[in-house]
């Protein structure tokens, strides 16, 4: 029995589709990721001019004493977070690919219609935070948030995170390693360097002058 060629055609076509659309469906990177705009990135309006200006303060403030930094994004409604519970998760990893943040950075996202928030930590954070104290920061931000006192329980994050001892420890013993590698970098190794090319010109001038006796003195014949 032969079968039509355009049944034929049809029917690879289907498979072809279906097999890019299960592709697509597995692949992470297709999901619909929210696109840099800037370190506090309020879509909605939920910050007041005050709560802006003392997140940024604070996230200045981190960032210089400690290398973190935090990032805020808060929408209206994250379309990638309806039937993915690890979406803030994803977004975090979306960003560090493109440069963005670190390990060492924090993301707040919240998504007001779908009443849900979530901070996502960089691994360097999670290897040296305490669990309990991270809870605890949580939970009060969740309680200022009741209280739509936004800015202040992202700040009183932003804060408390810095101040964790295992935390502020590692983060600590880490800036002794950078400032001692920069001081080598910058004194030890050119003053080694300085007194390397001394000692070689110390050498080729006692070499020289050493040519210049032989050559004047000459062969001396018995």
């Amino acid at each position: 029995m032969r079968i039509p060629i355009t049944f034929l055609i049809v029917f690879t076509l289907i498979l072809i589709s279906g097999a890019s659309i299960s592709a697509q469906t597995n692949n992470p990177l297709k999901t619909s990721f929210v696109e840099y705009r800037n370190r506090i990135d309020d879509q909605v309006g939920r910050l007041t001019q005050d709560d802006l200006k003392k997140i940024d303060d604070a996230i200045r403030e981190q960032e210089k004493n400690t290398g973190l930094k935090a990032y805020v994004l808060i929408m209206k409604y994250i379309p990638g977070w309806v039937n993915d519970e690890r979406f803030p998760q994803k977004q975090f990893a979306y960003w560090k690919s493109k440069g963005i943040v670190d390990d060492k950075s924090f993301l707040f996202i919240m998504s007001v219609e779908q009443v849900k928030f979530q901070v996502v930590r960089g691994s360097f954070i999670q290897n040296h935070e305490n669990d309990y104290e991270v809870f605890m920061l949580r939970n009060q931000m969740e309680s200022a948030f009741h209280r739509k006192a936004y800015g202040e329980g992202i700040v009183d994050y932003i804060k408390g995170l810095s101040e964790i001892p295992s935390l502020k420890k590692a983060l600590t013993a880490e800036k002794k390693r950078h400032d001692q590698l920069l001081l080598f970098m910058l004194v030890i190794f050119p003053s080694i360097t300085l007194i390397f090319i001394l000692i070689r010109m110390r050498a080729k001038i006692k070499a020289d002058r050493n040519l210049k006796k032989e050559k004047k003195e000459g062969p001396y014949i018995e």
